[in-house]
C-alpha cells in the first residue's frame, strides 16, 4: 500500500500544472483501479501501446515501474495529451501522441502489448468489432492484448458505474458489454484467452480484466 501511494505521489508530481480537480481525480482513480493486477500481466520489456490513455496516469505508472519497456500512449483529447506530454520530462521510455483509433492506428508500428483500459465502453457497440480487428492487426504475433473494462453484472454495480460515467463524462453514453461477449468476439477474431480476472478492488465497480494472445 505504501509503495503504491509513493507511485501515485510520483505520478501526480509529474503534472505540476494539472488543475486541482484533476489531481483529486487521479488519486480517486488509483483508489478504485486494480493497478497491481494490471502490472502483474505486463512484461518488463518490449513495446506497449495504451489506447485511450487520457491524461496518462496509468500509462505513466506502467512506464515508471517498467523502465525497460517502451511505452506509448495515445488519446483523441488534445488537452489531455498536452498535459501527458508535459509529464514526460527527460524520460526516454514513454511517449504520448494525439491519435484517433479509427484513422491513425494504421500509421503506427506493431507492438508486443496493447492495453485498453476503461476505453471500450465509451465506444459505440457498432464499432467494437472494428476496434478489435484494428488491435489484432497492430499486435506482433503472440502479442498480448489487455482489456480492463466494466461488466454488465451484477446489475447494481453496472448501473452505479453507468450513472457515474454519465456524470463524470457530462452525459456521454456508455456501451458496456459483458465479459462473455468480449471473450466471444476476441475468439472469433483469432485471439486465445489466457487469463480472466475479476478484481475485488473498487467494490462498487464490476471490473474485469481479459488477457488475450494473438495467435
Amino acid at each position: 500500500m505504501k509503495k503504491q501511494q509513493k507511485t501515485v505521489e510520483k505520478i501526480i508530481s509529474l503534472y505540476p500544472s494539472l488543475p486541482i480537480i484533476d489531481k483529486i481525480f487521479c488519486r480517486l482513480r488509483f483508489l478504485i483501479f486494480p493497478v497491481k493486477e494490471i502490472l502483474r500481466i505486463i512484461p518488463n520489456d518490449g513495446s506497449l501501446l495504451d489506447i485511450g490513455c487520457g491524461y496518462g496516469f496509468i500509462t505513466n505508472a506502467i512506464a515508471i515501474l517498467n523502465p525497460h519497456l517502451s511505452v506509448y500512449g495515445f488519446d483523441i483529447n488534445k488537452y489531455r495529451i498536452k498535459l501527458a506530454q508535459n509529464s514526460v520530462s527527460n524520460r526516454n521510455n514513454i511517449r504520448f501522441l494525439v491519435s484517433d483509433l479509427n484513422n491513425k492506428l494504421d500509421k503506427l508500428p506493431k507492438y508486443n502489448v496493447i492495453t485498453c483500459i476503461d476505453l471500450l465502453h465509451h465506444i459505440e457497440k457498432k464499432f467494437h468489432n472494428r476496434v478489435i480487428a484494428d488491435i489484432y492487426d497492430h499486435l506482433e504475433k503472440n502479442g498480448t492484448l489487455i482489456i480492463k473494462d466494466i461488466d454488465t453484472r451484477p446489475w447494481y454495480k453496472y448501473y452505479w458505474n453507468y450513472f457515474h460515467d454519465l456524470i463524470v463524462n457530462k452525459g456521454q453514453l456508455v456501451y458496456c458489454r459483458s465479459h462473455f461477449e468480449w471473450i466471444s468476439m476476441l475468439k472469433k477474431k483469432g485471439f486465445q484467452i489466457k487469463l480472466l480476472i475479476f478484481p475485488k478492488k473498487g467494490l462498487l465497480y464490476p471490473h474485469f480484466i481479459i488477457t488475450a494472445i494473438k495467435l
